[in-house]
């Protein structure tokens, strides 16, 4: 299910239609049925898991770092300077730094 998943683009509401269906399959592993109500929180402790969309994102920052300490030259190194240096030289609204551009590409955790 999460095959490669560091180099998703998901926004945000795809992240949570995978959590649904994560969610929906671990009741049906457990055998909850409709009139028993449990919680999010208390599915996941129950079977010991992290919601995947904390996964994905902790894989795509994982990816990030693997990314930033590779050689220079490198494909991937090249292709992340060319969408920074695109970003940053983006007429229109002024005051756009690392921080916020690497909050609109990663889902901070």
């Amino acid at each position: 299910m999460l095959y490669n998943c560091n180099s998703w683009a998901a926004p945000q509401n795809i992240l949570n239609k995978l959590d649904v269906c994560h969610r929906k399959h671990l009741k049906r592993i457990i055998k909850m049925t409709y009139p028993i109500i449990i919680s999010n929180r208390d599915l996941y402790a129950r079977c010991n898991v992290t919601p995947l969309s904390e996964r994905v994102t902790k894989s795509r920052w994982r990816m990030l770092g693997h990314i930033l300490r590779g050689d220079s030259n490198s494909p991937a190194q090249l292709a992340f300077s060319f969408a920074v240096e695109s970003m940053i030289n983006m007429k229109g609204r002024v005051g756009i730094d690392i921080k916020v551009i690497f909050s609109k590409l990663f889902y901070v955790i």
